[in-house]
């Protein structure tokens, strides 16, 4: 796992998962450390970085949707682009 800050607010970010690990409850336990030692030193927001599922519903209070706005000077490369497939064109822009 990964917590970064900002100013008053935290970003987590889950990396991974050892299936041999769940019953103890690692991730669990590490992220409420986390959370109250940020809460003690003043961060009131909390981000949960990319992704969804179940880390997410466990602790967001509302389910957010992200879009994308593409705001782009030459139509036809963009064009070109969004025909490739999704690798290929986040690699370029």
């Amino acid at each position: 796992q990964m917590w970064l800050e900002r100013g008053g607010s935290m970003f987590l970010y889950y990396s991974g998962f050892l299936p041999r690990w769940k019953s103890h409850s690692v991730a669990l336990l590490a992220t409420i450390g986390a959370f109250q030692d940020a809460m003690g030193r003043g961060v009131r927001q909390l981000e949960f970085l990319a992704g969804g599922g179940h880390p997410k519903e466990r602790w967001d209070t509302e389910q957010r949707v992200r879009s994308n706005i593409w705001l782009v000077r030459r139509p036809r490369m963009t064009r070109i682009l969004f025909t490739l497939p999704m690798i290929h064109y986040k690699q370029l822009a």
